[in-house]
């Protein structure tokens, strides 16, 4: 079985994780989908993970940060990739931190990994 290589980019991944963890808290006024995140995606074909004959490996690389509305970061899931996003929000009945990992595969990404992923449609996630 191959695998999803996290070393290649480990110290960007980590240093993005760490960067939505210690993320200062939202500002003053924002609203309750306001958020800060780190976006990945799989370089190669993440179906390969799943696969016997696998000399080839999947590699996960950091694609984007970012902070503002959860819209902002729907809009930054694409087509055909598999992609993974951590988000931090404030909850807004206690004011405390919550943390989200949002898996992407898109309906157009046909493989062995689509039916592992809950079939969710961008407005279930605002």
């Amino acid at each position: 079985m191959a695998s999803l290589n996290l070393s290649v980019n480990g110290p960007s991944i980590k240093s993005s994780y760490q960067g939505v963890i210690n993320a200062p808290a939202p500002p003053a006024g924002s609203s309750s989908t306001y958020g800060q995140w780190a976006l990945f995606s799989v370089q190669a074909p993440l179906a390969n993970a799943f696969q016997d004959s696998g000399s080839k490996e999947s590699v996960l690389k950091v694609q984007s940060t970012g902070d503002g509305e959860l819209e902002d970061l729907l809009e930054d899931f694409s087509e055909g990739r598999i992609q993974f996003a951590f988000v931090k929000v404030k909850d807004p009945n206690t004011g405390l931190p919550k943390y989200a990992l949002i898996a992407w595969v898109s309906d157009s990404y046909l493989s062995p990994v689509a039916p592992l992923c809950n079939g969710t449609d961008r407005k279930t996630l605002i």
